[in-house]
């Protein structure tokens, strides 16, 4: 046998080869143990890959495997992006265009929740890890793959302070580059409400919260970063104009989204 077997591999919609070798060591098990009968499949297939007009050749590389890392790379593949058990290796083959695949993600998502409860009060906290000074500021953190701005607000809430809410609006966000691991940076601030106002009394996270309080907002202001002083003040500027940037699901051609727009004279909590 000279070449990968077709049912170790698929072809996806832009002309790839995503070589599955999980079903290679099941086909042929000596393959991903054996540098030199590796080899000879890769160079082989490459060749044949390339007769057939393909573009781009994909490895996903598990740690069980890993042993095939250098062989790839020997053979003109190169890393296109890693997470914790698997590398992501690639090679454009096609000599008719330019390599156009995209590079991997590289923006990082964070939401913070500016919680408000009926008293006009805010949930607010000290990092046990701050940027240089300990300001009073939002819960919040990074999103967790798979979890909507609201999911994500409220979760880092609970995990933080202890209290349920519930997500009502997006209220800003900027965007910042080479930020944590030199990666760009988008921070979405939500409104929350109190999932039960009788049942108010935080609990700081003690691994990363220093301290944490509700305090009206008339008092909070000069107790915050610039950029969170100017979520609040903005925050209560639509306020009073009764306008929110609310989410609504919907079904796209990629699937269901969320979809975030401006409703004016909204409901008011």
């Amino acid at each position: 046998m000279s070449s990968f077997l077709p049912s170790d591999y698929s072809i996806d919609r832009y002309n790839g080869v995503n070589i599955d070798l999980d079903k290679v060591s099941q086909s042929m098990p000596d393959a991903t143990q054996d540098s030199a009968i590796f080899l000879k499949l890769l160079n082989d297939s490459l060749k044949e890959w390339h007769d057939k007009g393909y573009r781009a050749i994909w490895f996903t590389v598990k740690l069980a495997n890993s042993n095939l890392v250098p062989l790839l790379v020997k053979t003109g593949f190169d890393y296109h992006h890693a997470k914790s058990g698997y590398v992501t290796l690639v090679k454009w083959i096609s000599k008719d265009e330019p390599n156009n695949i995209p590079a991997y993600p590289y923006t990082n998502i964070g939401v913070g929740g500016l919680v408000m409860n009926s008293k006009d009060e805010i949930l607010v906290v000290k990092e046990r890890y701050h940027l240089g000074y300990p300001f009073w500021k939002y819960p919040g953190g990074y999103a967790n793959q798979g979890e909507d701005f609201g999911e994500t607000a409220e979760r880092e809430v609970w995990e933080e302070t202890g209290i349920k809410t519930s997500f009502e609006s997006v209220i800003a966000f900027r965007h910042s580059h080479r930020f944590q691991f030199k990666c760009s940076d988008i921070y979405f601030v939500c409104k929350l409400k109190p999932a039960d106002e009788t049942n108010m009394t935080p609990v700081k996270n003690l691994h990363e919260i220093a301290d944490v309080c509700w305090m009206h907002h008339s008092e909070l202001l000069p107790h915050l970063s610039p950029f969170n002083a100017f979520i609040l003040k903005h925050f209560m500027s639509i306020r009073k104009q009764k306008s929110q940037l609310v989410c609504q699901k919907m079904d796209s051609l990629i699937g269901n989204v969320d979809v975030y727009f401006v409703e004016k004279d909204g409901s008011e909590s």
